[in-house]
C-alpha cells in the first residue's frame, strides 16, 4: 500500500485531464478512465423510419430559490 499524500483539488475537467496534473492513480494516464466515442450512422434516415420519436426538455439548472433552505448556508454560518 503507498503512502497517502495531500493533493491539490481540481475542480475544472480540463485541468484535471491536462498534462500537468496530479496523477490520481499510476495505471490511469491523465486521469482518464473512460472514454466514449459518440456518433456515426444516418440520424435522418433513423428519424423517418423510427414508429415513435421521444423528445426532452433541457432539464432546468439548479438555483439557490430551488435548493433546500438549510444547504444555501455555510455550515457554522449566522444568521
Amino acid at each position: 500500500m503507498s503512502a497517502m499524500r495531500p493533493l491539490t483539488a481540481v475542480i475544472d475537467e480540463e485541468a484535471a485531464i491536462g498534462d500537468d496534473a496530479t496523477q490520481l492513480h499510476e495505471n490511469i494516464p491523465n486521469n482518464i478512465t473512460t472514454y466514449f466515442k459518440i456518433g456515426g450512422g444516418d440520424y435522418p434516415a433513423a428519424a423517418r423510419q423510427a414508429d415513435q420519436m421521444l423528445r426532452f426538455a433541457p432539464r432546468q439548472q439548479p438555483t439557490h430559490s430551488n435548493l433546500p433552505r438549510n444547504s444555501r448556508h455555510s455550515r457554522g454560518a449566522k444568521r
